[in-house]
């Protein structure tokens, strides 16, 4: 099996530690105290107690910190699924353009992640049962998206498009309402 080339650089700078976890990962409820290792490999492994607490895109009040690091614990986690059952991974592209983006919106809501068949990265919140956004992450700055919004009499307002990542956040008119961020 080839091994993949992952960007540590962002998790190390944003104080990620990565830990076992139970499955299911996705979607995450609160958990037990996990142990984590220090993942930096430049230093040498120790061992932290940290109380696991999982947000979803539906909890507010996270800290842009605390949501950095709930991402780059789930996208580990999604790694280390997609070799276990000989998925594809994701490509080094998506993955900058995730970081990308939660550098250019650090206030958003935790997303539900996923990758698709092709490597590209998939960013979900979902704040009803129709009510939903999905970002994929072709490269650093181009993004897909699609929306899906009910109004207040039922009616499902939907649009889907290509937009550079770095315009997306501020040109998005419900913006705030699903990812609860901006610059």
């Amino acid at each position: 099996m080839e091994a993949a080339t992952l960007p540590l650089s962002p998790a190390r700078d944003a104080g990620i530690t990565y830990g076992t976890l139970r499955r299911p990962s996705f979607p995450r409820v609160r958990a037990t105290p996990a142990t984590t290792y220090n993942a930096d490999a430049w230093s040498p492994s120790e061992e932290v107690a940290i109380p696991v607490n999982a947000t979803d895109s539906s909890e507010l009040g996270s800290t842009p910190l605390s949501v950095t690091s709930e991402v780059g614990h789930r996208l580990f986690e999604l790694i280390r699924y997609s070799t276990e059952d000989d998925e594809p991974l994701p490509t080094q592209e998506s993955i900058s353009g995730l970081w990308a983006f939660f550098d250019r919106c650090p206030t958003a809501k935790n997303p539900l992640l996923t990758s698709d068949s092709d490597g590209s990265l998939v960013a979900t919140w979902r704040i009803s049962t129709v009510s939903m956004l999905s970002i994929r992450f072709l490269d650093r700055a181009r993004i897909q998206f699609a929306w899906a919004r009910e109004d207040k009499n039922g009616k499902v307002k939907r649009e889907w498009g290509e937009d550079r990542c770095e315009n997306f956040v501020s040109s998005f008119a419900y913006a705030k309402e699903f990812i609860g961020g901006g610059n």
